[in-house]
């Protein structure tokens, strides 16, 4: 089932641009130094501050999905992931809510209900900037309508082969049913010739009923392995034994 959508053109551009800047001013307070309950609880004893949270938060992606660092010509695209993943799945924007302007409080939150998935993508030939891209998400099965966050963004999109691992977020707008959906600036592409090998391990993470994330970490490991060795066949990179258990 396909999501319902606002076809008004200013609401749209309006709702990705609230959405946009509360992402750029959720990154931007990576290094306060206010004090904010840890992540999980409401115990304002038990505080800690938003750079702490955000360094371990680096920590954890690094550690499920694979190290980087500023010398890497993958270090903004990696970076990017982190952000995405921080600030969904690991809840950094529900934490660095308290700080923000309260406008951008509802759409924060929002976030931690993103819906990450491994997307591939449909075009129309007519698509504009405000022109919803079709999503098909391999894993589970979903078909999204989703909107480019800027002209950067669209334009990147269109010209995304492969596979897009992505987090797409709602916009609350007051009307459950039209709530805009967009996909967050950090996603990582699998290119069109690792596709067989993709599906291959999508296929073997079915039948070991493996979480959403546990698979997806893993093949951004493997991506990893093969931006590093540019030489080496996608077959030695994206491989079945790189799963984990259940």
């Amino acid at each position: 089932m396909r999501n319902s959508l606002p076809r008004n053109r200013t609401t749209i551009l309006a709702a990705a641009s609230a959405v946009l800047e509360t992402y750029e001013a959720v990154i931007g307070l990576s290094t306060s130094t206010a004090p904010v309950p840890r992540a999980g609880t409401t115990d304002t004893q038990a505080s800690t501050v938003l750079a702490v949270e955000a360094r371990r938060m680096r920590n954890a992606f690094a550690s499920r999905t694979g190290s980087f660092g500023p010398d890497d010509p993958w270090f903004e695209t990696r970076t990017r992931a982190f952000w995405d993943d921080a600030l969904t799945f690991q809840r950094f924007a529900g934490l660095a809510a308290p700080c923000l302007d309260e406008t951008m409080v509802p759409t924060a939150r929002w976030f931690q209900r993103a819906h990450r998935g491994l997307f591939s993508l449909r075009l129309h030939s007519d698509a504009r900037d405000e022109t919803p891209f079709h999503l098909i998400d391999v894993w589970s099965g979903a078909e999204l309508m989703v909107f480019p966050l800027d002209h950067l963004h669209s334009t990147s999109m269109r010209y995304a082969d492969g596979l897009i691992d992505g987090r797409v977020v709602a916009f609350p707008s007051g009307d459950s049913a039209i709530n805009p959906l967009f996909l967050l600036p950090g996603y990582v592409h699998h290119a069109s010739d690792v596709l067989h090998e993709v599906h291959l391990i999508v296929n073997e993470a079915r039948k070991r009923r493996l979480r959403t994330h546990h698979v997806l970490d893993a093949l951004m490991q493997m991506e990893l392995t093969r931006q590093r060795s540019a030489r080496v066949k996608a077959a030695f990179a994206y491989r079945v034994d790189c799963l984990p258990h259940p």
